[in-house]
This record gives structure tokens, sequence and C-alpha cells, in this order.
């Protein structure tokens, strides 16, 4: 958990880069971003339910305003193994 405290930053401005990218191009539906001492791995769900209520909420990331969007990108969070575990 204190590594993910520690990469946060890092990783929500991975993930707004992502999200970005695919709005106004086209990615890969599978990406890979190594940080320091982790992997963040992202995934485009090609198959999800319409979130009618998604549309009426006022949602924000930190300050920023977000607005939900048809397609659904998952992240998972793995560290990489220190050489002082061997």
């Amino acid at each position: 958990m204190m590594a993910f405290f520690h990469a946060q930053d890092d990783i929500s401005k991975a993930i707004e880069s992502v999200v970005f990218a695919h709005i106004i191009g086209s990615l890969p539906v599978e990406i890979r971003i190594q940080g320091k001492d982790y992997i963040l791995k992202g995934t485009l769900k090609p198959e999800r339910k319409v979130w009618k209520l998604g549309k009426t909420l006022d949602l924000t990331w930190g300050d920023r305003p977000i607005r939900p969007c048809d397609d659904k990108w998952t992240f998972i969070f793995e560290l990489l193994e220190s050489p002082e575990s061997d």
C-alpha cells in the first residue's frame, strides 16, 4: 500500500494521459506502463453495460471535472520485486 501511496501522483497522471489519448486517438486494448518499482496495466473492456446514471452525475478527479464516456478502462497496479526480497 505504501508503494501505491508514493506513486499515486504519477499513476493519476498516467491514467489521465491514457484516457485522453484514447478519446482523441487510438490505443491498443492493453497497455503496460512501468514506473520506478511498479507496473500499471490498463485494459480497454470491449463490452459493458450502458451506465445511464453516469450522464447525470457531477463527477470530479481531485479538483478537475470529469465526464463519463461509453468506453471503460480498468487498471491494475502491480509491484515489481525488489532485489532485497531475493
